[in-house]
């Protein structure tokens, strides 16, 4: 060090100057990396315009008394029955020989009331939504979420996906909360793990893979990544519908008609349940189908309030259990491979 400075004292005062400014500028652009988070140029996630969820504001109409029956007791009148109800068939989730869940057809439920046949009318709209889904190979959406995770309300995240079908894979960067966030997933590649790496200064860091449903991976979510998407979630309405119908747990089942969610013409249904005994985990659920694509782009469930002297005005604010919407929805984008590749200079997934 002190030759260095020897050296330094040595050189001519113009030499001297022009080293004292070179070496001002390198600190000076040192502190600029560590304060700002590094990006590649054309993806600032930051110029994604983000649209926040809208708050619904339904009320739906409840059926008089005297048009209810007992959904327990079989139907005696199934000679009469509607034939566009009889038609629409119930569902049941199996797997397949790869493990992927199957939707196939059952034996039509018998109950008559106006509960069921909304309940049916809206099982109706979910399987064209899902053979809307089953033909549509991709889509970009901005997903935007909130949990009840580990006891607590998650804050309302916005998240811009691409979602792959076959083979399935998906691409999720975080708009808020922990913006620049980035996960990748492809099924059967990188050891069936997906890759992720943090937003915001944590970005510098290296990409880390993970088990997708491991307890690191679960700690902010109630699903795995491996169930993200439209495909998954109206398969997943499917089977608990059909559950309703077949064993009449469903209290009512409500419709509001001529809604709207993203500027889209949509169909609003409401399903509450009998008890915390028929349905463990949801008192209640709103779904919003849009009306063109049949597929539910807005749903919010609630659970059971812990006290049963819950305010009525206040209950669906204090047990909300889950909330997802899908805006900015673009069917058939055509995407490619680099889409879903780690190594795509748009994303920053580094490693060591």
């Amino acid at each position: 060090m002190r030759r260095m400075i020897r050296l330094y004292w040595s050189l001519p005062t113009v030499h001297r100057a022009n080293g004292t400014a070179v070496a001002l500028a390198l600190v000076t652009l040192i502190g600029l990396r560590l304060e700002f988070d590094p990006s590649i140029a054309g993806a600032d996630y930051r110029q994604i315009v983000v649209k926040k969820s809208q708050p619904l504001k339904m009320s739906f109409a409840r059926s008089t008394p005297e048009s209810k029956t007992d959904l327990t007791a079989e139907s005696s009148a199934t000679s009469d029955m509607n034939p566009a109800i009889e038609v629409a068939m119930a569902t049941a989730t199996t797997a397949d020989s790869m493990g992927r869940s199957v939707i196939e057809k059952v034996e039509p439920v018998t109950a008559e009331t106006p509960e069921a046949a909304n309940l049916r009318r809206k099982v109706s709209m979910l399987r064209e939504g899902l053979a809307f889904l089953q033909q549509t190979p991709d889509y970009t959406a901005q997903f935007t979420k909130q949990e009840l995770v580990a006891g607590e309300l998650t804050e309302e995240q916005s998240i811009y996906v691409k979602i792959r079908h076959q083979p399935f894979s998906i691409y999720l960067k975080w708009l808020t909360g922990d913006a620049g966030r980035e996960v990748l997933y492809v099924a059967g590649e990188n050891a069936d793990k997906m890759i992720v790496h943090a937003g915001g200064w944590k970005a510098r860091l290296p990409a880390i893979s993970i088990e997708p449903e491991s307890s690191l991976a679960m700690a902010e979510s109630r699903y795995p990544v491996t169930k993200a998407g439209l495909l998954e979630l109206t398969k997943l309405m499917l089977h608990y519908h059909t559950m309703d119908l077949q064993a009449a747990n469903f209290a009512s089942c409500d419709v509001l008609e001529g809604e709207t969610f993203g500027d889209r013409p949509c169909t609003a249904f409401q399903v509450e349940y009998r008890s915390k005994d028929v349905s463990p985990d949801y008192r209640k659920t709103i779904t919003i189908i849009d009306n063109e694509w049949k597929v539910p782009v807005c749903i919010r469930n609630f659970s059971w309030p812990s006290s049963g002297t819950a305010d009525a005005e206040t209950v669906d604010e204090e047990t909300l259990l889950e909330a997802y919407s899908y805006t900015e929805i673009s069917f058939g984008q055509q995407l490619a491979a680099a889409d879903f590749d780690s190594k795509n200079e748009e994303y920053r997934f580094r490693r060591q």
